[in-house]
């Protein structure tokens, strides 16, 4: 099966899993130790972009359950 991404963004990463969980790819947890950031995120260092960002993956989760043919990214 071939998979055409449309989320070029930060959100990324819930398309992905969406539909590796769809194509049935086995998903193992890999433990990661982070180091402190050094700086501010671009994203979760501004409450409105983090607000919005969130808010993007969720109505892409929702229209990807939903099986929307052209879901919103």
């Amino acid at each position: 099966m071939l998979v055409h991404f449309k989320v070029k963004s930060n959100f990324f990463g819930p398309e992905m899993m969406i539909l590796g969980f769809r194509m049935k790819y086995k998903c193992v947890q890999i433990p990661v130790n982070y180091k402190q950031r050094i700086g501010t995120s671009s994203v979760t260092g501004d409450l409105k972009k983090a607000f919005f960002l969130g808010l993007r993956m969720i109505l892409l989760i929702i229209s990807m359950r939903f099986d929307f043919k052209k879901y919103n990214a």
